[in-house]
């Protein structure tokens, strides 16, 4: 589902991104992918529960959304879009972890597949099924266009330079606080968990580790 740019050589691993990259900042491998994992989990989850819409439309929503997202980063991060700015600057230097760490995990490509044959299952039809594969694909190819152009749009026209050095301080600062933030989302998202029931620890009591929604969710992520 997701559209990754072809850069020549080792550009990938040469980005201007990894300028400004401290070992604090690798906390972004770890954080982003619990950040996606409750997002699905945990509140999509919830939306599935508390609303008469299904899991192949809440998944179909989160490719699509994740294929914006990508769209919108990998210019970021191929320097098609130039930071003119502390908060784009931020965007800049994160668009490499949001790509590989929270993209990868928020998005699923094989649970696609699987929602289309039990949709054709259920049906008794192929072509249900194909068909939700073919829509769900051409929505993801035109959110990517839409996330490549939004990135364009907010980015500056100038060439890129050695200007983004003036906003590197404050991006790592915004970057600072968007970690606790995330961090603090995660811990939302325990919270809102049961922490099961009296009978869920009976039922799980021939396991090591009890079958309740927290200790779940600790193994997704």
């Amino acid at each position: 589902m997701l559209a990754i740019p072809v850069l020549d050589g080792d550009a990938k691993y040469t980005k201007k991104s990894h300028i400004y990259r401290t070992p604090a900042q690798r906390i972004w491998a770890v954080l982003l992918p619990a950040v996606a994992t409750c997002t699905t989990d945990v509140w999509f989850q919830t939306a599935i529960l508390s609303s008469t819409i299904g899991y192949d439309f809440v998944l179909a929503i989160a490719n699509v959304s994740g294929a914006f997202l990508d769209g919108f980063f990998a210019e970021w991060e191929s320097g098609g879009a130039v930071p003119n700015g502390s908060k784009s600057e931020a965007l800049h230097l994160i668009s490499f972890d949001m790509r590989a760490s929270f993209l990868s995990t928020y998005t699923s490509w094989a649970g696609m597949v699987g929602v289309a044959a039990s949709i054709a299952h259920s049906r008794s039809s192929f072509l249900i099924g194909f068909g939700y594969i073919i829509i769900s694909i051409l929505c993801a190819f035109v959110a990517v266009q839409l996330g490549s152009d939004s990135a364009k749009f907010i980015a500056s026209s100038a060439p890129i330079t050695n200007t983004s050095y003036q906003f590197a301080k404050k991006a790592h600062y915004l970057l600072r606080r968007l970690i606790a933030i995330l961090i603090l989302y995660i811990i939302a998202s325990y919270i809102y968990l049961d922490r099961g029931s009296e009978q869920d620890l009976i039922e799980g009591k021939q396991f090591w580790i009890a079958s309740t929604k927290w200790n779940q969710l600790s193994l997704s992520i």
